[in-house]
């Protein structure tokens, strides 16, 4: 049976590269300030043109990488993942939970992200790990039996 060949350019990124992309990617997520102008030429304001950019994997798609090729690269390379990759998805969270925050995007939308790529949750569940032992009670505490309900 022939072997499935994948991309040279993914399978062969060296630590020293992906750390690169994903410096890329911190700097594709920050805030980048132009200035707008009018009819005239006169600065009337400034826009960020990064607002837009939100997601890690709309990002790694304009590097021309893929979801299904980013999960091959950390099933070559899992330490990729553990040391680096989550610094990417920090940036992400953080920017879409700031512009929730700030109303600049629909809250419903930005929790419905949150929950699902980033584990935040509404409920908080508390496990009761404590074990619950049967006690007699007569043993702890010394009754005192009456001597008027001894003879009924």
């Amino acid at each position: 049976m022939a072997r499935r060949k994948t991309k040279k350019s993914v399978n062969k990124i060296s630590e020293a590269d992906f750390i690169k992309l994903v410096e890329e990617g911190i700097e594709w997520f920050k805030p980048k300030y132009e200035d707008v102008k009018d009819d005239k030429g006169n600065v009337t304001g400034q826009v960020d043109v990064h607002q837009s950019n939100l997601f890690v994997g709309e990002f790694l798609l304009t590097k021309g990488i893929s979801r299904v090729e980013l999960q091959n690269l950390f099933t070559l390379k899992p330490f990729l993942r553990d040391k680096h990759y989550g610094k990417l998805s920090q940036v992400q969270e953080y920017k879409l939970a700031k512009m929730g925050l700030f109303k600049q995007l629909d809250s419903s939308l930005v929790k419905f992200t949150l929950s699902n790529k980033h584990g935040w949750s509404d409920k908080t569940e508390n496990k009761n790990t404590h074990d619950i032992k049967e006690v007699d009670l007569s043993k702890l505490v010394g009754f005192k039996r009456d001597k008027k309900n001894e003879s009924d």
